[in-house]
């Protein structure tokens, strides 16, 4: 009995440890079901919410069915568009940069070239991170072996053509060894948005438990209205000269470009106190009235989010209000724009000359695009 309180203190302390290393001060209820759910269960399926702190749940489901010491690609994380790929990438590397963890991620490139890719696995990575038709495309190519596969963690948040998101999955599961043979455990985990989805692939899942992630009933979202209800506050502050003197303080002693991550700080302590939950935007709703469009040009070549903006603003392509979100890489960018007037900006983009280079650029790519890997 002191064995199992001794592993029990120790796993404990290696969640908490992964908890402040990826910059949270607690786990979310999903989070928290997760790590229950892991000891004995080998298949898990999970339905995820919007704000439910997903990304770290892929990242803990990974560390936690994953032996370091194990020689070859020990985990493949199978995301739903390169945007969630690139996003799971920044954590895992944030985790092994602050020793939360030795185990090396990287993310496919976005552009499905498979030659950069195979540079990529030619580092000997621990877990590749990719949507399933760049990881199709290894495998035609002979780029990767699935033999060492510890555990295999896929997504389904931006899928749009289910039945080809299916047949993918049907495709690399039939290469893992552990899904033919009772002899090699593998561990596999999905995140779904909707568990009533009965894929086939799941036929290579044993006895699998299912986790309902948005009963949790303990979680308010940080919306809009929680922010407005602060600015209504400060206007109808009866002592607005104490306010006044508290924003001298702040102006002396937080830098100026510092000071929209401290009120950040701020704002995510004020919701903590008030049961709000902080992680409301990780996993930001895909708004149906947004398009993405990648460019292909980065930091590298010094173009950056005001860059862009100024090049579609200045050309009368749109207003700001137009522009969603913008992300810039170091080789590539997206950018989230109004759908209708994507074309515009697609046009204004593509073609543009910025600094002596002519940027590329597309609408991103679905997922839905991946069925033709297969059909060689």
């Amino acid at each position: 009995m002191r064995q199992i309180t001794e592993k029990n203190i120790e796993k404990n302390e290696k969640y908490n440890l992964i908890i402040k290393k990826a910059g949270f001060e607690a786990f979310l209820p999903f989070q928290k079901k997760l790590i229950e759910a892991f000891p004995g269960n080998k298949y898990i399926v999970a339905e995820t919410k919007e704000g439910c702190g997903k990304t770290l749940g892929i990242a803990l489901s990974v560390i936690e069915n994953t032996d370091p010491s194990s020689p070859g690609l020990k985990s493949i994380v199978i995301a739903s568009s390169h945007e969630n790929a690139e996003k799971i990438s920044i954590l895992f590397k944030k985790l092994s940069q602050r020793k939360a963890t030795t185990l090396r991620a990287i993310a496919a490139n976005p552009d499905r070239n498979i030659k950069k890719d195979s540079r990529l696995l030619g580092k000997q990575p621990d877990i590749f991170i990719s949507t399933a038709d760049s990881i199709i495309d290894q495998i035609r190519s002979n780029n990767i072996s699935l033999d060492s596969i510890q555990s295999c963690i896929l997504e389904d948040s931006d899928v749009d053509d289910f039945h080809s998101f299916e047949k993918d999955i049907e495709f690399i599961f039939s290469k893992l060894t552990g899904t033919r043979s009772s002899s090699k455990k593998q561990f596999f985990m999905v995140f779904t948005k909707e568990k009533e989805h009965n894929y086939s692939f799941y036929q290579f899942f044993k006895k699998p438990i299912t986790i309902d992630c948005t009963e949790t009933g303990e979680e308010k979202n940080m919306d809009n209205s929680f922010i407005q209800n602060i600015v209504s506050k400060i206007k109808e502050a009866p002592d607005i000269n104490s306010l006044a003197e508290v924003k001298k303080l702040i102006k002396k002693n937080v830098p100026f470009f510092t000071r929209g991550y401290f009120s950040a700080w701020l704002l995510i302590k004020y919701a903590e106190q008030n049961g709000y939950n902080i992680q409301a935007s990780e996993n930001e709703k895909e708004d149906k009235d947004f398009k993405t469009i990648f460019i292909n040009v980065g930091k590298t070549k010094r173009l950056f989010a005001k860059d862009i903006a100024g090049i579609i603003l200045s050309s009368k392509a749109a207003e700001e209000s137009d522009l969603k979100r913008i992300k810039v890489f170091d080789s590539y960018s997206f950018i989230d724009v109004t759908t209708s007037k994507a074309e515009a900006i697609l046009n204004t983009i593509n073609g543009f000359t910025f600094k002596g280079k002519k940027l590329g650029a597309d609408y991103a790519k679905k997922q839905q695009k991946s069925a033709s890997a297969r059909e060689k």
